[in-house]
């Protein structure tokens, strides 16, 4: 009995006891051993044309990182047989990529060890569960005119990759407005093909760097006590921004009689984000300036006797009036405020005043008129005082004045003398030449004198006198100089300020200088030069 008829008579064996469980097994055993033999002796051997038992299962594959993956013919099958014995088991796929994420209908081919095959169908699924990977990068939108901007997601996404392919980006806010100014942190939303998302968040900063539409209007302003204002809300004629206006100024906004008419300002609006824009308009100041004139005109306490005077301004100390009375002539919109300055005034708040000096010298006088819109000028005014009181007569000086005395037919000898207040007016009217006042007195003349000062030099040709008279004077000076010399005379007139205001060369030295040509009051400097006499005069010339 072979090795083989035994196999089969074993498993006929396990068969009919399979069969016959109520009979014993010893008869059993018997039975089919007997028949088994008998078997063998009396058939030849079948050839084995059963193909074997393929048994598959579905499976699912996931996809790397990469996008691939795999599986087995092991993994799918699911426990085929075959009684001869299995020879090979197959699978028509074994591995899968993104293209083949779902259902992928596979074969498993099962081959028993005569050749017999059979096959079994199968579902392999392949999913992909791979988020895209995502890195992002900060954005920027500035805003436009209307205060609005966006940005896309590709903007903000620095990497967005996926094996299987991205399908969709998106932010989760992508327009911004005012509201919007600053950071802000948005998130980005990256899904690929199969439905993976990765969330990541992004930082956009919203600028505003549109500058504003400044609008100004024109405005008019009175000056109240001499100061008149403009606010920008008086300017601003509808300055707008889309984001809104944090301030708005006016430069300049304050005004003084200095600006009384039309100035420029500037109107400069801000936004919120510190972007300027600005215009200009005109702001006409209304106000006016008063004008002044003063006048004197003598005054006070007489000592001996009135005085008539060819300078006007002008008073003697011991003789004469005593006081002057300055009197303001003032024009413009009233009412007005006057404010004197100067020593030895009555009052210094009124619109006339007496000025009683207690010695000689130059008095200038100012007056201040400010009037309703609070606008000043100003007015002067000189008074010559020339003390023409005898110092020796302490201290009842009132008994005799001084007058310099000029000697008729010689001019060049003249000296001061004493005469008593009573009979001076008639000396001078007897005198032509003699004038109040010691001989170096500056400060003018008395009527009907037709000298006024000398000034003597002596130089290599001898003594060189430059007579000047009358200073001051209303109308005219007149300079004469008595020389040997024949050399020519220059003549010039120098303002205090020191510009040039009247040049005469190479004149006559006999020839007499006339000046008539000054029309404003005030002091000048007059220059006489011949060879080596140089002399430099101060002259006033009155109102």
């Amino acid at each position: 009995m072979t090795l083989f008829n035994f196999t089969q008579a074993h498993k006929k064996q396990v068969a009919c006891s399979n069969k016959t469980q109520s009979i014993s097994l010893l008869f059993v055993f018997l039975f089919c051993f007997a028949g088994n033999v008998f078997s063998s002796n009396t058939k030849t051997l079948a050839a084995d044309t059963t193909p074997p038992v393929a048994i598959a299962q579905d499976v699912t594959v996931t996809l790397s990182s990469s996008g691939t993956g795999s599986t087995t013919a092991e993994a799918v099958d699911n426990g085929s047989s075959d009684e001869s014995g299995i020879a090979s088991i197959t699978l028509s796929q074994t591995d899968f990529n993104c293209s083949n994420v779902g259902a992928n209908p596979v074969t498993l081919t099962v081959t028993d060890v005569h050749g017999n095959v059979s096959t079994a169908d199968a579902i392999v699924t392949v999913v992909d569960i791979t988020r895209p990977t995502v890195v992002t990068r900060n954005g920027l939108v500035v805003l436009n005119a209307g205060g609005t901007g966006s940005i896309t997601a590709s903007a903000v996404t620095l990497i967005a990759s996926d094996a299987c392919g991205i399908a969709s980006s998106t932010l989760s806010k992508s327009t911004f407005d005012c509201s919007n100014i600053g950071e802000n942190v948005v998130s980005l939303t990256v899904t690929d093909v199969n439905g993976n998302t990765t969330i990541v968040n992004a930082t956009i900063m919203v600028r505003d760097r549109t500058a504003p539409v400044a609008i100004a209007q024109d405005a008019t302003v009175t000056l109240v006590n001499g100061t008149a204002y403009v606010t920008a809300a008086q300017i601003d004629n509808g300055s707008h921004d889309a984001c809104g206006i944090a301030t708005i100024m006016v430069s300049p906004n304050t005004f003084t009689c200095a600006n009384i008419g039309d100035n420029e300002v500037t109107l400069t609006v801000t936004d919120a984000s510190g972007n300027i824009g600005t215009t200009t308009a005109t702001v006409t100041v209304l106000g006016s300036f008063p004008t002044c004139s003063l006048t004197a005109t003598p005054s006070g306490t007489i000592i001996g006797g009135p005085v008539t005077y060819d300078v006007p301004n002008q008073l003697f100390l011991g003789y004469g009036y005593q006081s002057m009375t300055l009197s303001s002539t003032v024009t413009g919109d009233g009412p007005f405020t006057y404010s004197w300055s100067g020593s030895g005034l009555s009052s210094t708040n009124t619109a006339t005043t007496e000025f009683t000096p207690t010695t000689g010298g130059y008095y200038t006088f100012s007056l201040t008129v400010r009037n309703s819109n609070g606008c000043e000028s100003t007015c002067t005014i000189t008074i010559c005082v020339i003390d023409v009181r005898d110092p020796a007569q302490n201290p009842d000086s009132t008994k005799k004045v001084l007058i310099c005395h000029v000697p008729k037919g010689n001019p060049l000898n003249r000296r001061t003398i004493r005469v008593s207040i009573n009979a001076a007016k008639a000396h001078i009217s007897l005198h032509g030449g003699d004038k109040l006042g010691s001989c170096d007195a500056i400060c003018g003349m008395a009527k009907g004198s037709g000298i006024g000062e000398i000034f003597s030099e002596e130089t290599t040709l001898g003594e060189v006198n430059l007579l000047v008279y009358p200073n001051p004077s209303s109308k005219e000076f007149n300079f004469k100089l008595e020389t040997e010399s024949a050399e020519t005379v220059n003549f010039k007139v120098y303002d205090m300020s020191g510009a040039l205001v009247l040049e005469k060369t190479a004149l006559d030295p006999k020839e007499l200088i006339v000046l008539n040509t000054i029309t404003n009051s005030g002091i000048y400097m007059a220059e006489v030069t011949q060879g080596e006499f140089h002399k430099l005069v101060r002259i006033t010339k009155m109102d």
